[in-house]
């Protein structure tokens, strides 16, 4: 009997040099028709055609088109947790307000730099992420964020570390997510960036001298 999650998972995974390649061309193609024509316009057919890849082989590792979709999202996901385990590279010295803007800008850059497929993504993100979740990725993420608040404890008030971590990031997340879809023109405005530096400052309790 066929899961629900079935739907999103490879049906094999790639392990020589042209299969990983035909696959990598396939998310590809995904994410291209996505950013210009929307969740809509993806269907087996079509991402073959746009990545030169006959359906026969696009099935032998992609079930339908909302494993195609679950794909480029998993990337774009992994793609932000690579950003900021960079923005967050110990040492975690120096003031506080400096690190967190380095992580608030590292956020909003991404999501400015490809705002329309990030705006797809958005739409499909809570039924695709309810066929599968991505525990490792939230974990990832997660122990980044404790790592800094553990980092500069001294200059913070006393806080459930796990839960602020995830406030931290699930804020972030929802403000960027939210300017894409709703206020696109902040995310070239350097004040929504100071605002959200100063919204987190504040829950995490910074002294002064942080």
């Amino acid at each position: 009997m066929q899961k629900p999650q079935d739907s999103v998972i490879l049906r094999k995974i790639p392990t020589q040099p042209r299969s990983i390649a035909m696959v990598a061309a396939l998310v590809e193609a995904t994410a291209r028709v996505l950013r210009t024509e929307g969740a809509e316009a993806v269907s087996t057919n079509r991402i073959a055609a746009v990545a030169g890849v006959s359906v026969g082989s696009l099935y032998q590792y992609f079930p339908g088109r909302d494993a195609l979709i679950y794909a480029v999202l998993e990337r774009q996901e992994r793609a932000q947790l690579v950003l900021m385990s960079e923005a967050l590279q110990p040492p975690l010295d120096g003031p506080l307000r400096d690190l967190v803007r380095r992580v608030v800008g590292t956020l909003i850059r991404f999501h400015r730099d490809d705002p329309k497929l990030t705006r797809v993504l958005l739409e499909q993100r809570r039924r695709l992420i309810a066929l599968k979740p991505l525990p490792e990725l939230e974990q990832a993420f997660g122990a980044i964020i404790v790592a800094a608040l553990q980092a500069r404890a001294d200059a913070l008030r006393e806080m459930p570390l796990e839960i602020a971590a995830f406030i931290i990031q699930r804020t972030v997340d929802a403000l960027a997510f939210e300017t894409v879809v709703r206020r696109s023109e902040l995310l070239e405005d350097p004040r929504f960036e100071d605002e959200i530096v100063e919204l987190i400052l504040r829950y995490v309790g910074a002294t002064p001298q942080g």
